[in-house]
């Protein structure tokens, strides 16, 4: 009889810390969303890409008679300059905003879409090509001023054909998911999904 009560005993404590180790393999594992919401909008303005062009910006022209619509001979200038810049583009971590579904195990970050953050000519690079000018017109410091927005405009027109808007979305995202996977019970336990918010 006292074997068996050992033996009842030792089944009932068997199956007690059964439980216990189940309980604790399925303890609930809790993120706090403000947390990462926290150290994502410190971040402040995330660059994620730099895309770096040579440019030609070009003046061509003579001035006219007002009257007759004919140009003035020997009042042309034209100028040919070619310029290198650069453009960053990426997102404004402080609009970001995090929720976590417990639930779903799932972390969702709202993020806005990337951006032009800069478009900076390097004053360095600048090479005249070209360069006729009457003795009446010099380039004048609104011709120079009108060449370098030239110069970025076509810039800034290329890099958005090029997609460099999404590139810059999907790295913002990785290096985003990196940050949050970084913090404890995160990685395994939990998805991370983004949202693009306008």
């Amino acid at each position: 009889v006292i074997v068996k009560e050992k033996g009842s005993v030792q089944k009932a404590l068997d199956d007690a810390l059964a439980k216990i180790d189940d309980y604790i393999a399925k303890e609930r594992v809790v993120v706090d969303a403000s947390e990462f919401e926290s150290k994502i909008q410190d971040v402040s303005e995330l660059a994620t890409l730099e895309y770096q062009y040579t440019n030609v910006g070009i003046v061509d022209g003579e001035k006219q008679f007002s009257f007759w619509n004919q140009k003035i001979p020997f009042t042309g200038k034209t100028a040919v300059i070619v310029m290198d810049g650069e453009i960053k583009v990426g997102i404004d971590c402080s609009k970001a905003e995090v929720d976590c579904d417990d639930k779903k195990k799932e972390i969702v970050v709202k993020l806005p879409p990337s951006a032009i953050l800069s478009n900076e000519l390097d004053e360095k690079s600048m090479t005249v090509v070209e360069d006729e000018q009457s003795i009446f017109n010099k380039l004048t410091q609104e011709d120079h001023n009108n060449l370098r927005k030239q110069i970025k405009e076509k810039a800034l027109e290329n890099a958005k054909k090029s997609n460099v808007l999404e590139v810059a979305d999907e790295r913002a995202q990785l290096l985003i998911k990196d940050m949050i996977e970084s913090f404890p019970n995160v990685k395994g336990n939990y998805t991370v999904r983004f949202v693009v918010v306008s």
